[in-house]
């Protein structure tokens, strides 16, 4: 592979390439020194941390003991599947019968809108749901019923609002 390049233009590439990877060797060696502070300070600064963390665990579970001592005993909390007894949901239940467990605690003549069925059944059963039940579900089970009989429409909706409907 021959060119027929002057040793002028040659010479010049060169000292290019020389000086570019001289001040590239500088600025890493100039890296190099700064990590190495930055190591040397945080191992100062880890090894200052741990004696103070062993000490601090040390003295804590002595304090926690002698705390211990001058408290009086603690009373139970009454066990949560006696106040939620009710409230506890089968593996599997539908979702309709929710609509009708919510609906269950009105008394006759109650008014009561989707929106605000939905929020309640959201609100006691949402953490054993595997998602949230929607207002359209809620929406269907409470027409199937008024066909039913179960309840009937106190306020029709519209497109823009919802209907409401009177428990019997």
């Amino acid at each position: 592979m021959a060119t027929s390049l002057p040793v002028d233009r040659i010479l010049a590439s060169l000292e290019e390439q020389r000086a570019f990877h001289e001040e590239r060797e500088a600025f890493h060696a100039g890296q190099a020194a700064m990590h190495q502070e930055q190591q040397a300070h945080h191992a100062a600064e880890y090894a200052r941390v741990t004696q103070h963390y062993e000490a601090f665990k040390a003295s804590a579970g002595a304090a926690a003991e002698i705390a211990a001592r001058a408290l009086p005993a603690e009373p139970e909390p009454p066990a949560p599947e006696e106040a939620q007894e009710e409230e506890l949901l089968p593996p599997r239940i539908s979702r309709s019968r929710l609509v009708e467990k919510v609906l269950a605690g009105l008394r006759t003549g109650t008014e009561v809108a989707p929106a605000w069925i939905t929020h309640e059944i959201n609100r006691r059963f949402g953490e054993q749901l595997p998602r949230p039940v929607s207002s359209r579900l809620v929406s269907n089970h409470l027409r199937q019923m008024v066909a039913r009989g179960r309840l009937e429409i106190a306020r029709p909706g519209t497109s823009h609002r919802e209907t409401w409907y009177r428990t019997i």
